[in-house]
């Protein structure tokens, strides 16, 4: 891990939403619980610089990287159920100049020092620190049993540091296996790795990863991946992590060999979906390795592909809920769960992992079925809610809405206060996605013989022929922020979604 830098000068407290800086006390009007709190905060900061009652000394980190910290004991203990246990009567402990000397040499004392900042003033400021510095300021509360600190560095890391994470998903969920708060980010990053697992299982690293963690993915009902392509991962690493096998040629290898290979991957086997592997990809992937399954889940499987509609006997796993069985040229499964969650009310931005509610049921795509505002009607009217997306010319942006009524002709303004339009600009960078729900709730949508997806009086417009140049414009009018800077252009594709519940 990095060095810790060090911090801005504009810390913001954890105990407070207030931003405004300490009041004077020779202020006429009375002061407000914030400045309260404010004054306080700025009373135990003095008391952190000033040694003089100080009656413990915290000695942190080893040689060559050791420093003391002066402090009080009943301050350490009031804040931290760590220390109101460490400095108890209960422990023992050595004096040094009549003051209490604690050792903690496994946190870095740049760590330790913004910890006990936080202790004393109650503020949080991270300023640049990076996300290394950040899951070793984590690891160090979490030891010290700072609960809402750890909650506040998982949130700050999840919502601030999400490409960081994705970065190195492997060495957060190893590091915060290990601690007893960080519930949030581990979880977090398994729904990122159960979204885009390829990042994880096709990785260097993936044969180092530690059993626990590998058993935690293979247990995910959402892992978006071939359930063959999760064995052959799953073999590697068992091969990986059985002594003298990664250098064995599989030809030679003994019944022995096999025996340890299947000791290594006993708790694997039962949570790989045999039964959701085509009869080609057993014969050419599972066959070879048949030695190390339990024979009875052996032959429910050959019986499962030679005896179709046989009932197995040993325990079968349902399959995968790999999100949303999709058929879009536009937007991705990702993008999908997170329209899903505008639907339920959600406003998130960005990437954070959205379980999907519902199922987009293609109805109309304009490179199959044609651009103009016939087809469209004469497809997805009356459908019940839809999701219509859109890639422009030129730009390739990214523009979509959700009417939650339904399509009609007859020149009339359908009501929705469920509507909404959105940009996810190009698709790549979640975090730069605009959404924009509906304000004038009697003009969500518009239904016209010569319009096809038609939002607000002017919001998000299809024209005659969407992929003729200038057929479609957007203009902010009945929905509250404009999605695109672009007002008028054509759609290069468009597509439009049926939107059902999951069941």
């Amino acid at each position: 891990m990095s060095s810790f830098p060090s911090t801005s000068s504009a810390p913001v407290p954890i105990i407070s939403s207030s931003q405004n800086p300490t009041p004077s006390l020779n202020q006429s009007t009375p002061a407000t619980s914030s400045e309260f709190l404010n004054f306080l905060s700025n009373d135990l900061s003095w008391l952190l610089e000033n040694t003089e009652d100080c009656d413990v000394i915290l000695q942190i980190g080893q040689e060559p990287n050791v420093r003391r910290f002066y402090a009080h004991i009943a301050l350490l203990r009031a804040r931290s159920s760590y220390f109101r246990r460490a400095l108890s009567k209960d422990w023992a402990k050595c004096e040094e100049d009549g003051l209490i000397l604690f050792n903690k040499p496994n946190i870095y004392p740049e760590v330790f020092e913004e910890i006990l900042k936080h202790i004393y003033k109650g503020t949080v400021d991270f300023g640049e620190q990076n996300g290394s510095n950040l899951l070793n300021l984590l690891t160090a509360s979490d030891e010290l049993m700072l609960d809402q600190f750890c909650n506040y560095i998982q949130t700050f890391l999840i919502e601030k540091k999400y490409e960081w994470l994705e970065e190195n998903l492997v060495d957060v969920l190893r590091i915060t296996e290990k601690c007893n708060n960080c519930t949030a980010l581990r979880n977090h990053c398994l729904e990122l790795i159960a979204e885009k697992p390829a990042s994880i299982f096709r990785s260097e690293g993936f044969v180092s990863l530690d059993k626990e963690l590998l058993l935690s993915l293979l247990k995910r009902d959402d892992l978006e991946m071939d359930e063959v392509e999760i064995w052959n991962h799953v073999i590697k690493w068992g091969i990986a992590n059985t002594i003298d096998l990664s250098e064995l040629d599989k030809s030679k290898w003994t019944e022995e060999n096999y025996e340890a290979l299947s000791d290594t991957l006993s708790q694997c086997i039962p949570l790989i979906r045999f039964f959701d592997i085509s009869s080609s990809d057993f014969y050419d992937w599972v066959r070879p390795y048949d030695k190390i399954l339990p024979s009875e889940l052996n032959e429910d499987i050959v019986r499962y592909h030679f005896k179709p509609g046989s009932m197995p006997q040993s325990i079968v796993l349902p399959p995968r809920d790999q999100g949303m069985n999709l058929d879009s040229l536009i937007i991705k499964p990702i993008h999908a769960r997170l329209i899903c969650g505008w639907i339920d009310g959600k406003d998130t931005l960005g990437p954070t992992y959205v379980k999907a509610t519902y199922d987009f049921r293609l109805l109309v795509r304009g490179t199959r079925d044609g651009f103009d505002a016939t087809t469209f009607h004469t497809k997805c009217d009356r459908k019940g809610a839809t999701v219509v997306v859109m890639k422009l010319e030129g730009s390739g942006e990214i523009l979509g809405g959700y009417n939650a009524a339904y399509w009609r002709t007859g020149a009339v303004y359908i009501p929705s206060d469920k509507s909404f339009i959105f940009s996810l600009r190009d698709g790549k960078n979640l975090q730069e996605v605009r959404l924009s729900r509906v304000k004038d709730s009697s003009s969500a949508v518009y239904g016209h013989t010569s319009y096809g997806p038609h939002f607000g009086t002017a919001d998000l417009r299809m024209y005659s022929l969407f992929n003729n140049s200038e057929n479609c414009s957007c203009q902010q009018a009945s929905y509250y922020k404009a999605i695109t800077e672009h007002v008028r252009f054509a759609a290069e594709e468009y597509e439009v979604f049926q939107v059902v519940q999951k069941q």
